[in-house]
């Protein structure tokens, strides 16, 4: 019996201190588990001594894709322009948008931070997760 009431003390002491931890997919802290390790980028030159003493921007093989370019947000897909692809569509009435960038951020629609909506509101609060 003696041994029976710490433990029992100690259950009741840790139980709620448990219940307080976040969970992994809710915790902001957690970045990096089951991800991938960084890599570098690969930027070709003609010689070894160009790759070795030069800036990559002075390789002829570097392009940036960083600038401003033309952007059109709608609320739904089936509200896009069907032919906005064709070389002739005329794109002056779409705002400009930098590069890189992030369309939520510049103002256009609700800032989602992963790569799938969130079916269960209209107004996210992430990490928290309704249930």
């Amino acid at each position: 019996m003696n041994k029976i009431i710490p433990l029992l003390f100690l259950f009741v002491y840790y139980n709620p201190l448990i219940s307080q931890q976040i969970p992994d997919w809710e915790n902001p802290k957690i970045i990096q588990q089951n991800k991938e390790l960084a890599h570098a980028t690969f930027i070709p030159f003609g010689s070894v001594k160009s790759a070795l003493y030069k800036d990559k921007k002075e390789s002829v093989y570097y392009q940036s894709l960083n600038g401003s370019r033309k952007f059109n947000w709608v609320k739904k897909p089936s509200d896009r322009p069907l032919d906005f692809f064709k070389d002739s569509y005329n794109v002056e009435n779409w705002k400009n948008i930098p590069v890189p960038s992030n369309w939520e951020i510049q103002g256009y629609g609700i800032p989602i931070y992963v790569n799938i909506p969130y079916e269960w509101t209209k107004k996210p609060n992430p990490p928290i997760i309704r249930t």
